[in-house]
């Protein structure tokens, strides 16, 4: 049936309902299990099953569980909603409108002529604010009749994709976004392999084999040079999943060979077509190297400030703590940054990283400059913040409070005190910076201004970034802006966390003792098969949560199955107790008060960051009280949906996170790396248990972390800086 959108009921990531009416004026309520994102006034093609039910006010409705939604032309009485859904309108001058022009309506809208009729119908006896209302209203006809003609475009795209096999509609979505929204089908057929950018080779293979036959090309599809760029698209999208940004020859050409095309000949064609760019023996991704030039070319923005003067030794002195006076290796490195503008602090666990960057603090701030402090996670933000005892914001917050402020001055809007700012003078540090993607750096780069100074802070050892690049661990292998830490500091020699942490980034494997109870510090171990390793974990996590209340214990896995398999089982066991919860989505299909969930996607609109960790305060509504945060909050409806429970997460997702005690499962020999190790084991304060076979603690040691990127030195132009060492 043809409907009439009214109101938006909720819409969401997974779905939407809305209240509509039909031609003959009879109200529904539809549910789509699609991303919908409708308005009221829109015009759609339902199908689906209807049904009736009662309200919890006792009346009647009616319900269509619509199996496709498709955008349609207004027309007729359908027009009655989009009139009522316009500002200055309402439902007695659309009355007006309709009685007035009846079926002729849709052609007086589009009719310039006609405005004065409109203007006496919206307005009788008002001729100048009829006149407003009737420009106002041929305008909005105007470019929903825009709307419309794109809307219809899309779902005839969808419809002959369908044909050609694509159902998953997200997948269609992509593929249309990547084309544009207008003659998306005639620029598939010129282009039948972009979909190669989207779906896994064999389905973007047999759509683009197809296609090329429909579009009658002589050429044999297999051999077709379309095919063969598509190829190299598909190769890419393997690559850039894994983090890396660029690719040995070699790699690039064995991976191309895997998808039964002629390996030489594809990449001859790829590197034609700007698919890949070879630099020095190495092939780059374009969309990633704009991404690194970009970020390379901001380093060389702010590495173009001139040296500071200051005397520094003089002034770092002045502000050492005089309790732990800062070493050799430490004043050196201060002294370093802050002379830098753009600077790199690296150490390993232990090596006073945090009492160097205090002391960096003090001494700017002493020398008249200002501080903004963030870091990727929401607990090391909450650390950077104690140790220098000034606020730090995590990244995502960071960058929606520079990018709000931004838009408020463009508006000439009062600017409120609580947002962050950063001058010429603002020296900002960014903890953790090991972690931080290349998408992330580029939105963080191009908000500080010239004159603006930045510090990295961070430790090579952990694990690169869940996102693309590893823009600190090239910088910190390039070694020109790199200030080091090497020696572990007297009150962290005897820490058995650290003594661990530092034989497996040594790449030597630890012999923890048998794990006791919760109440012994350091690095312990519980022996068992594979298939064992949830049920003991579960197990373990339970008496850790009796010592500890539950709220400072983190369990992490190598694989997502077993991630999902211990959320699973305590989302069952918290449903089983009674504790009254609710659904966030499909990530979280039951969380009750108190229990962890975790950010999946970066939404800095809301200041929400991918594996950003919280704990549900109240479930009806939802608010969460993220990592970092003092008082819980609300978010959007899309980002609920995109929360997982966080009973257990992957190491990557841990990426600056912190907690008393950390449970690690030894889980996924293929998956875990001695930087996944390391990364895990620094991730606790008090304790760690591993849990698995000694056998994949041997093999998580001696497997290492490969990313190949091809980041641009020779423009970040960082030479400039050689004579401040």
């Amino acid at each position: 049936m043809r409907v009439a959108v009214t109101n938006i009921l909720w819409a969401g990531s997974n779905g939407v309902i809305f209240s509509a009416k039909t031609e003959e004026g009879r109200p529904v309520v539809v549910r789509h299990g699609e991303p919908l994102k409708p308005a009221p006034g829109e015009i759609y093609d339902v199908t689906g099953a209807e049904r009736e039910y009662v309200d919890e006010r006792g009346g009647r409705r009616r319900q269509i569980e619509a199996d496709s939604v498709e955008r349609a032309s207004a027309a007729g009485s359908l027009l009655g909603p989009w009139l009522r859904s316009l500002p200055g309108v309402g439902a007695e001058r659309a009355g007006r409108l309709v009685e007035r022009f009846g079926a002729g309506l849709i052609q007086a809208l589009g009719d310039p002529a006609q405005s004065a009729e409109l203007a006496e119908a919206l307005a009788p006896g008002r001729p100048h604010l009829g006149s407003k209302l009737a420009a106002l209203l041929q305008a909005r006809w105007v470019a929903m009749r825009a709307a419309e003609a794109t809307a219809l475009d899309e779902g005839s795209f969808y419809a002959r994709l369908e044909e050609y096999g694509v159902t998953d509609r997200r997948a269609a979505r992509s593929i249309y976004r990547l084309l544009g929204s207008t003659n998306s089908w005639a620029k598939l057929l010129e282009h039948p392999y972009a979909v190669a950018a989207v779906l896994d080779w064999r389905a973007a293979d047999h759509v683009g084999v197809r296609l090329l036959r429909a579009r009658g090309d002589a050429v044999d599809p297999l051999r077709h040079r379309d095919r063969l760029i598509g190829a190299c698209d598909a190769a890419w999208r393997a690559i850039l999943a894994g983090g890396s940004t660029a690719a040995d020859a070699e790699e690039y050409a064995m991976r191309l060979g895997r998808l039964d095309v002629d390996a030489g000949e594809a990449l001859e064609l790829g590197i034609a077509a700007r698919r890949a760019i070879r630099v020095a023996g190495v092939l780059r991704a374009p969309g990633a190297a704009r991404l690194e030039r970009a970020v390379a070319g901001e380093l060389a923005r702010l590495a173009a400030a001139p040296a500071a003067i200051e005397e520094w030794p003089l002034l770092v002195r002045r502000h050492e703590p005089q309790t732990h006076p800062l070493t050799d290796e430490q004043r050196r490195a201060v002294v370093e940054i802050l002379k830098r503008p753009v600077a790199i602090l690296q150490g390993g666990a232990g090596t006073g990283k945090t009492t160097t960057v205090r002391v960096v603090v003090d001494a700017w701030l002493g020398a008249g400059g200002s501080i903004v402090l963030a870091a990727l996670s929401g607990k090391a933000a909450l650390r950077l913040s104690r140790s220098t005892g000034r606020l730090a914001l995590t990244l995502a917050r960071l960058l929606h409070g520079l990018e709000r402020r931004a838009e408020l001055e463009s508006e000439g809007r009062p600017i409120p005190e609580d947002l962050p700012r950063i001058g010429p003078d603002t020296m900002l540090v960014v903890d953790e910076s090991s972690m931080v993607d290349l998408a992330t750096w580029r939105r963080v780069l191009a908000r500080l201004p010239a004159g603006g100074r930045l510090v990295m802070v961070g430790d090579v050892a952990q694990l690169p970034p869940v996102g693309l690049g590893r823009v600190y661990h090239d910088l910190v292998e390039d070694g020109r802006l790199v200030s080091r830490l090497t020696r572990v500091m007297r009150q962290a020699e005897d820490n058995p966390i650290v003594a661990a942490a530092g034989l497996v980034r040594d790449g030597v494997v630890p012999t923890p003792p048998v794990y006791a109870g919760p109440e012994r510090k350091g690095v312990f171990m519980v022996e068992c098969p594979t298939g064992g390793i949830v049920e003991v974990v579960e197990r373990l996590r339970a008496e850790m949560a009796g010592a500890d209340g539950g709220d400072d214990v983190l369990v992490l896995a190598a694989l997502n199955a077993t991630c999902r398999g211990i959320c699973k089982d305590m989302q069952e066991k918290r449903e089983a107790s009674g504790a009254p919860g609710a659904r966030l989505g499909p990530l979280a299909p039951f969380v009750a008060v108190g229990d962890p969930v975790m950010a999946t996607k970066n939404r800095y609109d809301e200041a929400l960051m991918n594996g950003l960790l919280g704990r549900v305060e109240s479930v009806d509504p939802a608010a969460i009280r993220f990592d970092g945060e003092e008082v819980a909050r609300q978010v959007s409806r899309d980002a609920l949906a995109e929360l997982v429970s966080a009973w257990a997460i992957t190491g990557h997702r841990a990426q600056g996170s912190e907690a008393r005690r950390v449970i690690v499962a030894l889980d996924g020999v293929q998956s875990m790396t001695r930087e996944w190790l390391y990364t895990a084991i620094t991730r606790a304060t008090q304790q760690v248990v591993l849990v698995g076979a000694k056998s994949s603690l041997r093999a998580a040691v001696g497997r290492r972390t490969m990313r190949v990127t091809g980041f641009p030195f020779e423009l970040a132009a960082l030479e400039r800086q050689e004579t401040l060492k």
